[in-house]
């Protein structure tokens, strides 16, 4: 029998329909730009009769997946995690004959219509397994200039074992995000977004939590969750800065209150034979929360590290959004 290598356990996506979560369809991509784990999750309760020293009965209640993403920013891959994470939109807009771009606005209140998955992993020469409605309930990222990568968590349906792998998948052109590609922006007004560059950022860390929860209901048809909800996500920008005059502006909001705007965009090189350059822009806006940091050393530079909160803002309308530009029209 043929040994089952971890080397060979391939990951395949496929979008489902949005209107309906859950229903399987050909995991027909291969995203390679990042590492995935998977893992079987229960809520499973022992029983220890009176005057026995071991448990006699044991009962699963629920059963689902839990999952992790990591890997570097990537201009198409990162559509993955942020539709979900953020809600599926219509296709996006043709720029040019080979390039599109997506803008991913998360609303800030109403329903979310995010984009699940049917995944599955596993070698077709030895064994497989499959789920359906992946959902990303945590997306994130951190950049210095030594590195860019992202990471997310998802659930998932319970896992089908023995599956068939959907033959013949396409793979998404690689497209990485090196960290040299990254400026960042601080401003005053939504208008003015893009317009002021921090001149001495160290790291950004980005992170968006809690998007979602299973819901689980009394129905025996059932031993995943039927359907997800809506939570209020923890989302917050941590910004590492030289503690030079414009380093230390974020004290001054501290103590105000204020909302200001940050923008971190990174501009790649041209797509394809295309006029429009590959592009990943997340425009926020922020109020500043407490110093994530001491006065601390980095690499000999004297710095501090503010966190922002992420929040709405009603002349903007919006709290954050994403524009990506690359070459895919769809998932």
């Amino acid at each position: 029998m043929a040994v089952r290598a971890t080397v060979n356990q391939r990951v395949q996506i496929g979008a489902e329909v949005t209107t309906t979560p859950g229903t399987t369809v050909a995991a027909n991509k291969l995203l390679q730009c990042f590492d995935w784990q998977f893992g079987i999750n229960a809520d499973v309760k022992f029983y220890r009769p009176t005057g026995r020293k071991y448990d006699t009965v044991q009962e699963e209640n629920t059963e689902w997946v839990d999952g992790t993403m990591t890997g570097p920013m990537d201009f198409n891959g990162i559509l993955y995690p942020l539709l979900s994470a953020c809600g599926s939109i219509t296709p996006p807009t043709v720029a040019d004959v080979s390039s599109y771009t997506w803008v991913i606005s998360p609303p800030v209140s109403g329903t979310i219509a995010p984009q699940t998955y049917s995944i599955q992993q596993g070698d077709p020469t030895t064994r497989a397994h499959k789920f359906a409605y992946g959902l990303f309930t945590e997306f994130g990222y951190t950049a210095t200039r030594h590195d860019f990568t992202c990471s997310g968590k998802l659930l998932g349906q319970p896992i089908t074992d023995g599956a068939t792998l959907t033959s013949s998948p396409s793979a998404i052109a690689l497209s990485p995000i090196p960290s040299k590609f990254i400026n960042v922006y601080f401003d005053s007004t939504s208008g003015g977004l893009g317009v002021t560059q921090l001149l001495k950022p160290l790291s950004i860390t980005y992170l968006m939590t809690g998007i979602y929860v299973p819901e689980w209901v009394l129905n025996r048809a059932n031993l995943g969750y039927t359907t997800h909800v809506d939570m209020a996500p923890k989302t917050t920008m941590k910004l590492k800065v030289e503690a030079d005059a414009q380093g230390m502006s974020p004290l001054p909001l501290l103590q105000s209150g204020a909302t200001y705007f940050l923008e971190v965009d990174a501009l790649g090189g041209l797509a394809g034979a295309a006029t429009v350059h590959y592009e990943f822009k997340h425009d926020m806006a922020v109020k500043v929360n407490k110093p994530a940091s001491t006065f601390q050393d980095d690499n000999g530079v004297y710095a501090i590290e503010w966190e922002f909160d992420i929040v709405e803002d009603s002349g903007w309308g919006k709290s954050q959004m994403f524009t990506v530009a690359n070459t895919i029209a769809g998932l």
